[in-house]
């Protein structure tokens, strides 16, 4: 257990005999923790409910279990240095006791300690836990006793507390004595945390100098020292850490800044403090780093600002200093999807939170009013960016929205805004610059978009039966100023469009068909029946656009999509499968996007000859071609099915003008020279699809990784980009040897995105200079490629290449 801290025994009414209490204690035991990792009061917990109505998700339940097994089972936490390719190190156990299916299936806490008890995990009357015949006894490396007494200790302040703690630690051996100061890297909640929980400077000052780590981290919330500091009466023990170069911006398991801490704890002096360090920080040399600056916007897992945990618990003081510091009155805030990925509550603005704690006539309330009265109503962009067409693109594939955005900025887009997987933009260029986009699954033209609250009055205006209130919204929607700007988007990308008079001359000549798709997401709305608006819309637009209603392959779909949090309307314009490339490959493979994402960390340059050595359908050579058509294509294969798809997809390369050759042959015994090719992309097997995990790992990368260095030429040149599974990533780069003395390459970038639901890297390896220093494996990032280049957004332009024509 975590012996510094009360046992949860709150909400509940306990029985009064000694063996039902005993029946109790492990009950008592696993909602301290639910508590804990859930962020929940005490006594906010009852044996009748289930972990996933108390906001419980996989992640949370991951923690939990973890917790529960190192507190009742004595286990110690996996190792950091263990192999990632351990099952229990990365996705806790599947089975037994303490597996994450089992708490997320419990309808209750009192089943799930049922279930517990079945596997033999009890509590017994000293508080110890047991797991079946093992009975670790907690009293070994960690004795209970001894980390209530040091946990004392450390908090108190004064004369004569620096030297009991000291004695206290003395008492131990060196190696128990660093752990508990904080100095290892299992500590958990150590003496560091408590004499930051009680501002016990002096305790504090002699931790930190037997090495305790400012940054070691609690079990469940995840909490660092500088959290409890941050929540303490007064900001001693917080400068203190700070100045021991502890980081401003550090967050615990639930996303919490050490704002949220002071602003939830109402420790308005370490609000002031913490204010002070982050206009500081702004001003200084450190003004690199962007989160010291969004401080006051940070918002936590259930999407509250440091302004909505003031609002919430009363704390009109540190409300106050919030708001004089310029945090936003109302956040921004997260859409539908994110927030149920998050939580089950509700999002709210902390005025809602306010009125519906506090009441109407409550300081916090008021504070937050006049804070939004002074708030600058006007933010408008420039009138010209408002003049252009509004578009909706979503995303064709996972973890590629920084591709996304990337090229968006190339393209120069205005208002650009991510919400969910849709990124909302206005741009000038024209239609075949927008059909280029690698990321885009579809591209719609806007004519509405409101959020949840504007649909609501509409609702709330008509007072009749739900057929009525479907045509006053049905109504709504056709009357949006936004028609005429889509519609003539629209007609441009469907080349028959020249100005508003050619569209009204088309209109009159012969009528378009259209269809109406209707989706609706979410419970607020339940009243919209997504069939009767389609039908109140489809007459609505009929008799307005003077259009015809035709299901079977219409000239134009209208869709209309409704969730919680808001409405939008759009004239899909592009769509994937009739883009360039995804809807002209004679045979699919890997997604478009991933492979060109692939080719654009090669950085190809003219006349470079690129190889894929298991190249399947050729989708990265054909989309490395199109972009990079300067370069020489060589696919090689040991499938004839497979090369068979890749002939009937190379005549895409050849229309671009780039060479295409494809070859049948092993990848690990290439039907090449040495040194004849500069560049290597290749998509290796992750022993899911293609062979089996353990042989990959054993033999079939050591293998290619050879070949690999065989054919790749010599020099600065030499570079080869590989995606992998991130199970399987740290054998590809075990296999390329990059620490030892003897190495040929260097890891100079590991990029994360995802394939479909797994979880994907993709690594790029350069030739190591003679005499070169081994250099580190670089982190993982979620950033494409190191360097972004300006590019030509000219109309006709290639937009995969550096700008030439000097613009």
């Amino acid at each position: 257990m975590w012996p510094c801290r009360p046992r949860f025994c709150g909400g509940w009414d306990w029985p009064s005999t000694r063996s039902q209490r005993s029946q109790q204690r492990l009950e008592v035991a696993v909602a301290e923790v639910w508590c804990r990792v859930l962020a929940l009061p005490a006594g906010g917990i009852k044996l009748s409910d289930s972990f996933l109505e108390l906001g419980g998700e996989s992640l949370l339940a991951l923690r939990v279990c973890a917790a529960l097994r190192y507190e009742l089972a004595g286990r110690e936490a996996p190792d950091d240095d263990e192999a990632p390719g351990a099952e229990e190190a990365q996705f806790g156990q599947m089975s037994g006791a303490f597996a994450v299916s089992e708490l997320l299936m419990a309808p209750s806490l009192a089943e799930y300690c049922i279930f517990l008890r079945r596997h033999n995990v009890t509590v017994d009357a000293a508080g110890q836990a047991s797991e079946g015949e093992s009975s670790v006894n907690r009293g070994g490396s960690k004795p209970e006793a001894f980390a209530r007494r040091l946990c004392q200790s450390a908090r108190q302040r004064g004369p004569g507390a620096r030297q009991a703690l000291a004695s206290l630690l003395d008492s131990v051996s060196q190696q128990e004595s660093a752990r508990w100061c904080g100095a290892t890297r299992d500590a958990g909640f150590n003496a560091l945390h408590a004499a930051a929980q009680g501002n016990a400077v002096e305790c504090l000052q002699l931790l930190l100098e037997r090495k305790a780590k400012t940054t070691s981290t609690e079990g469940g919330a995840a909490m660092m020292p500088m959290h409890y500091a941050a929540m303490a009466k007064g900001p001693e023990a917080l400068n203190l850490l700070l100045n021991a170069k502890a980081p401003l911006t550090v967050r615990d398991a639930r996303g919490q800044s050490l704002l949220h801490a002071a602003a939830r704890s109402g420790a308005d002096q370490c609000v002031k403090y913490l204010l002070q360090m982050a206009e500081k920080e702004k001003q200084g040399v450190r003004q690199r780093n962007g989160e010291a600056r969004k401080l006051l916007e940070w918002s936590d897992r259930w999407a509250r600002t440091a302004v909505h945990w003031a609002a919430l618990n009363g704390h009109v003081e540190v409300l106050k200093l919030l708001l004089d510091a310029k945090a936003n009155a109302a956040p921004k805030l997260i859409t539908e999807h994110q927030m149920a990925k998050r939580t089950h509550l509700v999002q709210e603005q902390p005025l809602d939170v306010a009125l519906r704690v506090h009441g109407p006539n409550s300081e916090v309330v008021r504070q937050l009013q006049n804070a939004l009265e002074e708030e600058d109503p006007l933010r408008d962009d420039k009138d010209e960016d408002a003049q252009l067409p509004e578009y909706v693109m979503t995303l064709s594939q996972g973890g590629l929205d920084r591709l996304a955005l990337w090229e968006l900025r190339r393209l120069r887009a205005k208002n650009i805004k991510r919400v969910q997987c849709r990124i909302f933009f206005r741009a000038s260029c024209g239609p075949h610059v927008l059909a280029s986009l690698k990321s885009a699954e579809k591209v719609c033209a806007v004519v509405l978009r409101a959020d949840g609250q504007e649909l609501a009055s509409v609702l709330q205006k008509q007072s009749g039966d739900g057929d009525q209130k479907l045509q006053a919204l049905a109504n709504w929607l056709t009357d949006a100023p936004g028609w005429r700007k889509a519609i003539a988007t629209w007609w441009k990308f469907n080349g028959t469009y020249g100005t508003s008079e050619g569209s009204e001359g088309s209109k009159s000549q012969t009528p378009l068909t259209f269809k109406i798709t209707c989706r609706r997401s979410g419970k607020k709305f339940a009243e919209i029946s997504s069939q009767g608006l389609a039908v109140a819309a489809a007459s609505a637009i009929a008799a307005r656009q003077g259009w015809r209603a035709q299901v079977r392959r219409p000239d134009l779909e209208v869709r209309i999509l409704v969730s919680d949090s808001d409405i939008l309307v759009d004239l899909p314009l592009l769509v994937q499968s009739s883009m360039r490339l995804a809807g002209e490959l004679s045979s699919s493979g890997m997604a478009a996007p991933v492979a060109w994402a692939m080719a654009r960390c090669a950085e190809l340059q003219p006349g470079e000859r690129v190889l894929d050595p298991m190249c399947g359908k050729a989708v990265i050579l054909v989309e490395a071609a199109l972009s990079w058509p300067l370069c020489h294509y060589i696919g090689i294969d040991i499938d004839a099915e497979q090369l068979a798809g890749a002939n009937s997809n190379a005549f895409l390369a050849a229309a671009s003008g780039a060479r295409l050759d494809l070859l049948q042959g092993d990848a690990c015994r290439l039907p090449l020279p040495d040194a004849s090719v500069e560049v290597v992309i290749c998509d290796i097997p992750f022993g899911r699809q293609y062979g089996t995990i353990e042989g990959c790992r054993d033999t079939l990368y050591k293998a290619i990784l050879e070949e690999f260095d065989r054919v790749i030429k010599p020099g600065p040149e030499g570079r080869a980009v590989l995606i992998s599974s991130l199970e399987q990533e740290p054998w590809v780069i075990k296999e390329a040897k990059l620490e030892t003395t003897e190495a040929a390459w260097r890891c100079s970038a590991r990029r994360e995105l995802k394939l479909g639901f797994l979880d994907a890297s993709i690594v790029v390896l350069r030739r190591r200079a003679p005499g070169e220093a081994i250099a580190a494996v670089p982190e993982l990032s979620k950033r494409l490629w190191s360097l972004d280049l300006h590019f030509c957004t000219k109309e006709g332009a290639n937009m995969s290449q550096p700008c030439q024509l000097g613009c």
